[in-house]
């Protein structure tokens, strides 16, 4: 994402790609989905929806941190966003109305995702931390020597980028 602008299209191939502006002014960095509603999560707390990719609606976050990612899990039936100086977590069920979430561990976040074979959200960036529902998190006990930009998991296997590791 990385703009102000949010490209779709129907196949994702060559120049099938159609823009839709948001007139926020702000850098967008992540974006998930429900089935039907769209979340965009950037600079200063900036978080847009929108049911149609063309028409974008700015909701209040309840932060000014730089928001990296956004995921979506329809078996616990939340949104959980993550940010980066404050290591902030937030969550919504609906997109629109947002929950600050205690973090356990002091850092920066840059990535959650959603792991299906332990069935946790999972937040990475200086520290590593967890959760079965997205609204209480555990810090990971394993010692993070590097910052996490990015993580996928493979079945229950966990694969990350790394950034200054030792």
């Amino acid at each position: 994402v990385g703009s102000t602008k949010i490209a779709t299209s129907t196949t994702g191939l060559n120049n099938s790609w159609t823009g839709a502006t948001i007139n926020a002014g702000y850098n967008f960095y992540g974006l998930a989905f429900d089935g039907t509603t769209y979340v965009a999560v950037g600079q200063t707390g900036a978080i847009y929806t929108s049911t149609n990719r063309t028409t974008w609606t700015a909701r209040t976050s309840g932060t000014t941190d730089l928001l990296h990612s956004v995921a979506y899990e329809s078996s616990v039936g939340l949104f959980v966003a993550v940010g980066h100086s404050a290591g902030v977590i937030i969550t919504s069920p609906d997109g629109v109305t947002w929950t600050s979430r205690t973090n356990p561990a002091a850092g920066a976040f840059r990535k959650v995702v959603w792991s299906s074979a332990h069935s946790k959200f999972f937040a990475v960036g200086d520290k590593v931390v967890f959760s079965d529902d997205g609204v209480t998190w555990v810090a990971s006990s394993y010692p993070v020597v590097s910052t996490f930009y990015d993580i996928a998991f493979m079945g229950t296997t966990a694969l990350v980028t790394l950034v200054n590791a030792k």
